[in-house]
């Protein structure tokens, strides 16, 4: 791992901070979006799912296209349809238009998530490799604290459509970074082969400080992947038991982000204190990656894992019961940031293992795409318990059932699928 292999690694976290950057955004934004377009909490909820229903497709659909063409062309791309998306967002004058555009900037990051994590997995070595996996999603806590804190000076001087112009510079300015510092995965060189591969392998070898390699051996097909592949016999009860997971986890997750803000300014909380707990929630989140891949030189991934589900059930319910003061809301918020993102850093690691590299970024694609798809059932779901007239202690009892679920499906795959499988490093 010389200065040159961790540049490319912190190019993307950075590139993950994208992905916080643009939910924390919207977050500040909804109330201004809400008076703007005259919106009720439950279509309020319905507009700030639509970047989850994008994400989902571009997971499903351009995880594929890494696994194919490389991941550095996949990123590349959705980095370019993620800057549009959010630069559309300011002048669109229709509910109907802002989802578009939210939809676009979601196809985007989904996209590029799934390149990201089989580019992680494949540029770290086997004994940095869990760590890196998650110091990756730290980018998204950083990402969404300096949203949180260029929203707020933005709101204080100016409109909520110039949170997304901020946003959209920002994406186009790591379009040249990237391409500049990070290059393609030797991983996917090797499986893909070609009459080049060697060469090119050597070369990004000799930029990382590595002897060159003499000949091409690698057990996996060169051909290119279909979709499908990710259901064979053997990664059938992987996808499966993980994205059921996965969706019951990522429900709770997101419509905790999304609805905090609004939840504590409804309670009365102002709009700066409102923000400072969200950010306390994302500074969680960061904590929470880095002690998760810290955890894993001790403690068998899949265990850890269902240790912080059940605890992001907890925190999750307990903030929906305690006095809503000030310090407690920030106490416990950046606790439910450690526990929830701790748990998702989990299906990442567990998938970027279990999965071949020839299927790896469509195996996280699929998996973390349909999970956002159904994961836009919790802030729609939020909307509707609220709108509805349910208490913020009942709502977040119902959404805190969502990790709950999630352990047990992770139990089962420890039982059905890593139990039998000896070769695995659980």
């Amino acid at each position: 791992m010389n200065g040159r292999r961790r540049t490319a690694v912190l190019v993307l976290v950075l590139l993950n901070a994208l992905d916080g950057f643009d939910i924390i955004s919207v977050s500040f934004a909804a109330s201004g979006i809400a008076r703007d377009l005259n919106l009720q909490a439950d279509m309020l909820g319905l507009v700030l799912a639509m970047e989850l229903v994008g994400m989902a497709l571009g997971s499903i659909l351009l995880g594929g296209i890494a696994d194919t063409y490389g991941r550095r062309k996949a990123i590349a791309g959705c980095l370019v349809l993620t800057a549009l998306g959010m630069l559309a967002v300011p002048w669109t004058g229709t509910v109907a238009m802002l989802c578009v555009a939210r939809v676009v900037t979601g196809i985007g990051i989904g996209g590029m998530l799934a390149g990201l994590s089989a580019m992680v997995a494949e540029l770290g070595n086997d004994r940095w490799r869990n760590m890196l996996m998650s110091l990756i999603f730290v980018g998204y806590p950083v990402g969404a604290i300096a949203g949180g804190i260029a929203s707020r000076f933005i709101l204080d001087g100016g409109d909520w459509r110039d949170i997304f112009l901020v946003g959209a510079i920002a994406t186009a300015s790591f379009i040249p970074i990237f391409l500049m510092f990070v290059p393609e995965s030797p991983a996917f060189l090797a499986v893909r082969g070609g009459v080049n591969a060697l060469d090119k392998i050597n070369q990004i070898f000799r930029r990382f400080g590595l002897p060159p390699a003499s000949s091409i051996s690698f057990p996996e097909p060169s051909r290119a992947p279909s979709l499908l592949a990710i259901f064979s016999r053997e990664l059938r009860p992987i996808v499966i038991i993980m994205t059921i997971a996965y969706i019951a986890q990522v429900t709770c997750y997101y419509f905790f982000i999304k609805w905090v803000p609004k939840i504590l300014f409804d309670l009365g909380f102002s709009a700066q204190s409102s923000a400072d707990v969200l950010v306390a929630v994302m500074a969680g989140c960061g904590v929470g990656s880095v002690a998760f891949g810290l955890s894993t030189k001790i403690v068998p991934v899949s265990r850890m894992t269902i240790f912080l589900l059940i605890g992001s059930a907890a925190m999750v319910w307990l903030f929906g019961v305690v006095e809503p003061s000030y310090g407690v809301m920030l106490a416990i918020g950046a606790l439910c940031g450690v526990f929830l993102s701790g748990a998702m850093v989990g299906f990442y690691v567990i998938l970027a293992r279990d999965v071949p590299t020839a299927l790896r970024a469509s195996g996280i694609g699929f998996v973390t795409g349909v999970g956002r798809a159904a994961s836009a059932i919790g802030p729609a779901m939020g909307g509707w318990l609220l709108g509805s007239g349910a208490s913020v202690a009942t709502t977040m009892m119902c959404m805190a059932a969502g990790p709950l679920v999630s352990a047990a499906a992770i139990l089962v795959y420890l039982v059905v699928v890593e139990k039998r499988r000896p070769n695995l490093h659980i």
